[in-house]
């Protein structure tokens, strides 16, 4: 899977990512990469662990994969969505199955490597908050609300994901033993929070058109395969519209608290950049993340970001 989507990634970035971007990230040093994004991809990283680790939490609470809330959701529903397995061919099983594993991980990481690359400071530290609304709103639902997925649980139907290769199903049990990870449907969320995230911060017509239509493959894939149910999706997309407008909404205070954090990791660990006073071409040692420092020589408060800024 990995060799996969760095091979996407490559293809993605000479698709999507206009020339003029490549080059001057290719002229900017790693250090000054690593400085300033290392916060986005580390608290990307946290909010995805803490899902992994959502077995250790249930064994720690006593909690097993009870089935008492897909009986209720199957009162609510019935077995409707067994209607997107009314024409199942061994063809359309693969391509779905590349689009829920493959596809659905591509947008998610490439989104990310877009704002990257474009520079767009903005647009990944939204996207990174609303990466982590995901993450920690689906976490509660998955350890207390546990639902089968429709494959194992509605006649007529079959988990056509986990039936394809051992691989496949060993994998999704490595991290969700019980496959009760239902509630919201995290591949519809995250699609469209992607999805959003292209529309209203890059103005890159043809990812918007890819992200699109990625979103709607993978949602019809999540019912295709047996996994959800559709008030799994009605969950994700609420999620991801809430997600979207609270950082809409209140941007300011969720990316205060995330650079404050920054600021103080770097402090404690040392991080430090090199910037060259622009009124007496002092080099003035200062912390990524902080965004101003004045010059000891001549007191000239400069702005800095390890990124916006040109090289020291």
């Amino acid at each position: 899977m990995i060799p996969f989507l760095a091979a996407m990634t490559m293809l993605g970035v000479r698709l999507f990512v206009p020339k003029e971007y490549r080059v001057r990230k290719q002229k900017r040093s790693l250090r000054r990469v690593i400085n300033g994004y290392w916060p986005y991809m580390v608290a990307a990283g946290i909010s995805f662990g803490l899902v992994q680790l959502q077995y250790e939490i249930r064994g720690y609470l006593n909690l097993t994969g009870q089935q008492e809330y897909t009986a209720l959701t199957y009162s609510i529903e019935g077995s409707r969505v067994a209607v997107f397995q009314s024409f199942v061919s061994p063809y359309l099983t693969y391509a779905m199955s590349f689009i829920y594993l493959i596809l659905f991980s591509f947008i998610i990481i490439f989104t990310f490597v877009l704002f990257i690359y474009t520079d767009n400071i903005k647009g990944l530290e939204r996207y990174t908050i609303i990466f982590m609304m995901n993450y920690t709103v689906a976490l509660p639902f998955y350890i207390f609300f546990p639902l089968k997925v429709t494959g194992f649980y509605l006649q007529g139907m079959e988990p056509l994901l986990y039936n394809l290769h051992p691989v496949i199903y060993d994998g999704v049990r490595s991290i969700d033993p019980y496959l009760t990870n239902n509630f919201p449907s995290l591949h519809t969320s995250l699609s469209l929070s992607a999805l959003l995230a292209a529309v209203y911060y890059t103005d890159m017509k043809k990812y918007k058109v890819f992200t699109m239509v990625s979103t709607v493959l993978v949602i019809f894939s999540i019912f295709y395969l047996g996994i959800h149910w559709l008030t799994d999706m009605l969950g994700g997309i609420l999620l991801a519209v809430m997600a979207f407008w609270l950082v809409t909404r209140y941007d300011r205070l969720f990316l205060g608290i995330l650079h404050r954090i920054a600021v103080r990791v770097e402090k404690i660990l040392g991080i430090k950049d090199t910037v060259v006073c622009p009124e007496c071409e002092t080099a003035v040692k200062v912390t990524p993340h902080e965004g101003h420092v004045p010059c000891p020589r001549c007191g000239n408060e400069m702005r800095y970001h390890p990124i916006l800024t040109g090289r020291a």
